[in-house]
């Protein structure tokens, strides 16, 4: 009955909706089971359950969904290297900027030779 509901829901209705009705009927089957027939959620069946219901949540995104994901990933990137950028340039600055010639240090536990005190 729900695979005929759930074909002939699609003419009359959105599949959002569908999507939505089975991502919640899922939960509330499992807790009308754990309290009626005191079946416990464990392992497996938790994970089954979790990974059930991210695939409906997978159903729900759009088409293109891919597209937005990669353009926030290369976003991140190149803030990311920015930062990065920044962070050598100051370094550099630092180890250079104390009366020239390159006798700042970065670590003072170190001699300047490079050696550990």
């Amino acid at each position: 009955m729900a695979n005929i509901f759930g074909n002939f829901g699609t003419i009359w209705t959105y599949d959002i909706f569908l999507t939505f009705g089975l991502f919640f009927s899922i939960p509330f089957c499992c807790l009308i089971d754990s309290l009626v027939y005191h079946s416990l959620f464990r392992n497996m069946k938790l994970a089954g359950i979790i990974l059930i219901l991210l695939g409906f949540l997978v159903v729900l995104l759009p088409s293109n969904w891919n597209e937005y994901l990669g353009d926030l990933l290369k976003k991140r990137l190149a803030q990311w290297k920015s930062r990065e950028q920044l962070k050598k340039s100051r370094r550099v600055q630092d180890t250079n900027g104390n009366g020239g010639g390159g006798s700042g240090q970065l670590s003072r536990t170190r001699t300047p030779v490079d050696r550990v005190k």
